[in-house]
């Protein structure tokens, strides 16, 4: 089990293209469920966050913010 002072880290030797790293996370909704977790995350520390997911076609899949202004 993870405690609450746990923190994630780490590094790619190389990155991969957008349409790449979205391949590696489309399976079951992944990219949308852990990002869901990392903006309610960033929400609770009070951090003012706009986090959006594309699909590999470049379509919004979603909009994830907290305290962001409305008209940006």
């Amino acid at each position: 089990m993870i405690d609450d002072d746990s923190v994630l880290t780490g590094e790619l030797a190389n990155w991969p293209t957008k349409s790449a790293l979205a391949e590696i996370f489309r399976s079951d909704g992944y990219l949308v469920a852990f990002s869901r977790r990392v903006s309610k995350n960033l929400a609770n520390a009070g951090l003012r966050h706009r986090l959006e997911i594309y699909s590999g076609t470049g379509e919004l899949v979603a909009d994830l913010h907290h305290d962001w202004p409305k008209d940006w």
